[in-house]
C-alpha cells in the first residue's frame, strides 16, 4: 500500500498474528498496560505547555513526548468489543501516574471523590500507596499490537467501578455545559466553601465519588438540584449528611437573592441513581482544579 491510498483508511488491518484475538479477550476497558510513552502533537507556534520534552520526530508541528519522566503505565479506554474488531488496529489509552505529590493535600480528597472531572482515581490493592490515577486530558492512540506480551493490570477492585468508569467516559463526551448561574452560584462557592474547611474538605468528601448538578433551563435555570453520589449504598450510608446540609444551606440565601433556588443536596449512588437523573445532571467539576 502507497502512501497515499493509506491516508484516511485507518481500519484496513494486516492479517493478526496467531492468538493475538485470544491474547486481546484478556482485555477490558480500564486494565492497565506498562512502559508507554506520554506524546503528543506539539504546536509550532506559540506552544502553551512548557515542560521539557524529547522530540521524537523532525515533523513540524513536531511529534514529541514528555522528557524525564520515560514510559509509565497507562489506562485501556477502548471498550472491549472494539478491541476485538478486526477492522479497527488501535486501542486508546491514557497517562496513569502517582499524583499525590502534583497536587494540594486538601486536593487528594477531590480527586478520589471524583470532583476533577480529568482524573480516575485508581482503587486496586497494588495502588492503595499515593494517589494513582489516569489523566483524560491526554488520550493517545496506540496499535493493539502494543499490547503482546503484557499481562492486563487491574485498575479497581469490583465490576461497580469498572462501570462507573464507561459511564463517566460516555459522559464526558456528552456532558451538557453548565449555565452560569449554576457555576456562580453553585459550583464556585460550593468549592470555596469546601477548600475554607479546616481539613480543606477531606472528611467530607470522603465516601462520596461525585458531585452532579440539574438545572431547570439550559440557558436562565431558577432551580439548581445537587446530587452527592456515592459509590454504592454502603458507601452513601457513611457520608457526613450533616456536613454536606450544613455547606449547600450557606449557598441559599445568595443563590435566592439572584433568583435561584438551590435544591437538596439529595443524597444517593451510583448502585439506585436512575440513568435518567444521571444522563441529564452535570459532573460538577472544581474549576481550580490541576
Amino acid at each position: 500500500m502507497t502512501e497515499s491510498s493509506a491516508i484516511g483508511d485507518f481500519g484496513n488491518c494486516d492479517p493478526w498474528p496467531e492468538g493475538l484475538f485470544e491474547h486481546l479477550d484478556t482485555y477490558r476497558q480500564g486494565h492497565i498496560i506498562e512502559n508507554v510513552p506520554a506524546f503528543f502533537l506539539e504546536a509550532a507556534l506559540a506552544p502553551i505547555w512548557s515542560p521539557p520534552r524529547q522530540q521524537l520526530s523532525s515533523l513540524t508541528p513536531t511529534i514529541a513526548g514528555e522528557f524525564g519522566y520515560g514510559p509509565m503505565r497507562a489506562m485501556m479506554l477502548t471498550q472491549a468489543c472494539d478491541l476485538l474488531k478486526r477492522t479497527n488496529p488501535w486501542i486508546t489509552v491514557a497517562p496513569v501516574y502517582d499524583a499525590a505529590n502534583r497536587l494540594q493535600p486538601g486536593q487528594h480528597g477531590q480527586v478520589r471523590s471524583g470532583q476533577f472531572g480529568h482524573f480516575i482515581p485508581i482503587t486496586a490493592d497494588w495502588a492503595t500507596s499515593g494517589l494513582w490515577v489516569a489523566d483524560l486530558r491526554l488520550e493517545m492512540p496506540l496499535e493493539k499490537t502494543v499490547l503482546i506480551g503484557q499481562t492486563p493490570l487491574e485498575a479497581f477492585g469490583n465490576d461497580l467501578e469498572y462501570a462507573l468508569l464507561a459511564r463517566k467516559l460516555g459522559a464526558r463526551r456528552q456532558r451538557l455545559a453548565a449555565p452560569l448561574p449554576c457555576i456562580a452560584h453553585l459550583s464556585e462557592p460550593l468549592y470555596d466553601g469546601l477548600r475554607r474547611q479546616p481539613d480543606g474538605g477531606e472528611a467530607l468528601n470522603a465516601h462520596v465519588r461525585e458531585l452532579r448538578v440539574q438545572w431547570n433551563d439550559p440557558t436562565n435555570p431558577t432551580v439548581l438540584a445537587l446530587f452527592v453520589v456515592a459509590l454504592d449504598e454502603s458507601e452513601r450510608s457513611q457520608i457526613d449528611v450533616d456536613g454536606w446540609t450544613e455547606l449547600v444551606l450557606s449557598l441559599y440565601q445568595s443563590a435566592y437573592a439572584e433568583g435561584v433556588t438551590i435544591v437538596g443536596p439529595e443524597f444517593t449512588s451510583i448502585e439506585v441513581m436512575s440513568a435518567a437523573d444521571y444522563v441529564t445532571s452535570s459532573l460538577i467539576e472544581d474549576t481550580q482544579s490541576s
